[in-house]
């Protein structure tokens, strides 16, 4: 009886409250709240069944962040399971939690499903307040979450901790974080998204159209720095548990990945993410308004089928890329090229690529981008990647990228896959059997010789070689080729011929007048090796093409320069005078650059392979190869950007990524 007296006295409040609403929006907020706050009670026997787990464990002394601070949720009981864990959380790392809202209250913790509107409505209602006080902390439930992960209070006005329809800017103050100011956006007046950092597919803006709703979808070789790591496709691997030595960090991380998705309980609003989507719930995003959706597909409709904008690709801009950090944007462009690089080992291509591409637009700017209304206007650059930025400037660093930097198996498989001849998914099979170091590997695991080589010279191939110590490298080939045959012509490809002040293996491309296939040179590779091999510079062949067979092209091995015993990973590349233009532009890279040239051939009807250029390519669905198409340009760089419509752009030009 009086579990039904209370529901009746409390559904009549919020009826009440409901007819004297004077907006959808305030109606709304009193809806979401009548379903959380109300008909949840319903269930209070099983509800004091789950209560029995939530009791209060105090962590150390100096581990409690939030002592002092008093938390006030909205909204303010813990019926549904993923708010009574959370609280608890708090409550374990020294929070006061608070059924009364008064003065004493710091910080204001509110639930992602509500509006700011809703919010204030609900204040208005309950406690006759309009707005919060200006030091009372108000912020999603993210915020302690991420606070007890770095065991820091947080700088609270970072984006992704908003509530929805609230911006906070910061103000010139004396505070450590400035008075905030509250600005209430409509979602009709935000741009469309463009493609996103977390895989989300959004709008890109008019100047970058064409290239980047398809240039994923090319078929790329792996950097050079990457040879000699075969790839297989990847098998999915089980939930990570229990690497590390921080149990608590590990125990924070799986409770952020069971509940970032989780549903409420009985009569919650919340809504779980849709079924078999991609998204990488990080808590750096934000809500996606219903109108942005909208907007986007009626922006693909009005698009023109096979037509494409050729200015926005990025081989047409070209880049500066550069290893000086001299850029005024080096700290985040340094913080996006690790993020990429994690993306990259855990075989995620679009995130992987879009960080790429927010670099890029980061290196062409001569200000330094630090706020998202800055950040949003650029290329290539979207909501997340937006926020980010703005993260990074007022935190000085990057909460993901803190998460990756301690994830224990991302730190097991790094180190993995820096051994020769080992990719993601061998390294992925050996962390699933308990390995976890280069010994394991050693005195439990069957190796091939080429990884035997790679774990006994493990820090000379992760060693990147200095561009004096190529040029030392670069002689001594270079003589014995000219004693051999002065016919033959060397040119070092890669990173090197790019300008960069150092590289992670040597690429030595070489050609001979008159020659229009690889077989034709490999007598020479043959005598060249053997020499190179006879005077004690290459110590070691990890794949050798066969003589009289056109199965390859490529000697890759080991050198060493004379008086030292640091051995350096070197590629000796056969490319015949035909294909010499061509060879030059895939293999000086960057693979970005690369990849815009190859769409940009493909929008043409045309097909761009380390060979040369061949017109009248007919592709079929999926833009599936149908026939060869017809060799037109091989021999020259100058003539395949002039065939292709793109203006000439030198090797330092080509750096993107």
């Amino acid at each position: 009886m009086r579990q039904t007296s209370y529901l009746a006295s409390k559904t009549a409040y919020f009826d009440e409250l409901y007819s004297l609403s004077k907006t959808s929006e305030e109606a709304e907020g009193i809806t979401i709240l009548k379903r959380q706050q109300v008909f949840t009670k319903a269930s209070s026997k099983q509800t004091q069944k789950r209560k029995r787990g939530s009791e209060i464990k105090l962590v150390d002394e100096k581990d409690r962040i939030f002592r002092n601070q008093t938390f006030f949720y909205i909204p303010n009981d813990d019926v549904a399971k993923i708010r009574r864990l959370q609280i608890a959380k708090a409550q374990n790392y020294g929070a006061a939690w608070t059924k009364i809202f008064s003065g004493e209250v710091t910080h204001v913790i509110i639930d992602k499903d509500l509006t700011y509107q809703a919010v204030l409505t609900y204040m208005r209602s309950a406690f006759g307040i309009d707005a919060f006080p200006d030091k009372m902390v108000v912020v999603n439930v993210d915020y302690p979450m991420e606070c007890i992960a770095f065991r820091a209070l947080l700088n609270p006005e970072q984006t992704q901790y908003m509530v929805i329809g609230r911006r906070i800017r910061q103000l010139s103050g004396n505070s450590s974080f400035g008075a905030p100011e509250e600005i209430y956006e409509s979602s009709q007046q935000k741009e469309p998204h463009r493609e996103d950092a977390d895989g989300r597919q959004t709008l890109p803006r008019e100047d970058n159209l064409g290239e980047d709703q398809e240039q994923e979808h090319v078929s790329a070789k792996s950097s050079k720095e990457s040879a000699g790591h075969p790839e297989v496709e990847r098998e999915p691997s089980p939930r990570w548990e229990g690497f590390g030595d921080n149990e608590e960090f590990d125990e924070i991380i799986q409770f952020a990945r069971e509940t970032r998705l989780m549903p409420e309980d009985e009569g919650s609003n919340s809504r779980p993410s849709t079924a078999g989507s991609n998204e990488d719930n990080d808590y750096s995003d934000r809500e996606r308004s219903p109108d942005r959706a909208v907007c986007r597909t009626k922006k693909r409709r009005l698009g023109l089928k096979g037509s494409f904008n050729q200015g926005a690709f990025s081989c047409m801009k070209g880049g500066k890329g550069t290893d000086g950090g001299e850029n005024p944007n080096d700290e985040i462009i340094k913080d996006f090229m690790k993020m990429a690089a994690y993306y990259e080992r855990t075989k995620d291509q679009w995130r992987n690529m879009s960080y790429r591409k927010g670099i890029t637009a980061l290196r062409r700017q001569t200000t330094k981008i630090t706020t998202y209304e800055q950040a949003i206007q650029l290329p290539s650059i979207g909501d997340s990647l937006a926020s980010k930025i703005e993260e990074r400037h007022l935190n000085g660093r990057l909460a993901k990228l803190d998460y990756t930097n301690m994830d224990p198996r991302d730190i097991i498989l790094q180190k993995f896959t820096k051994v020769y001849g080992v990719g993601s998914s061998q390294a992925d099979k050996w962390i699933n059997q308990g390995h976890k170091t280069l010994e394991d590997l050693t005195a439990n695991v069957r190796l091939t010789t080429n990884q035997k080589i790679g774990i006994a010279h493990y820090d000379d191939f992760n060693t990147r070689i200095s561009r004096s110590e190529m040029d030392q490298l670069a002689e001594i080939v270079k003589k014995a080729v000219n004693h051999l045959d002065p016919e033959v012509e060397v040119t070092i490809g890669g990173s090197f011929r790019r300008g960069a002040l150092t590289s992670g293996d040597i690429d030595f491309m070489l050609t001979k007048a008159n020659t229009t296939s690889a077989s034709e040179l490999l007598p020479f590779l043959h005598a060249l090796v053997t020499h190179l091999t006879d005077t004690s510079f290459l110590v070691a062949a990890l794949a050798v093409p066969r003589l009289g067979s056109d199965s390859g092209s490529k000697w890759h091995g080991a050198c060493v320069l004379p008086a030292s015993a640091v051995w350096r990973r070197i590629d000796l590349l056969l490319v015949p005078a035909s294909e010499w233009g061509a060879a030059l532009i895939y293999f000086t890279g960057d693979d970005i650059f690369n990849r815009s040239l190859r769409l940009l051939a493909s929008k043409k009807g045309m097909r761009l392979n380390q060979r040369g250029l061949y017109e009248d390519c007919m592709r079929g669905p999926g833009r599936a190869k149908m026939t060869e198409g017809r060799f037109i340009e091989g021999l020259s760089e100058r003539g395949i950007f002039a065939r292709l419509g793109v203006p000439w752009r030198a090797p330092e030009e080509r750096i993107l990524n």
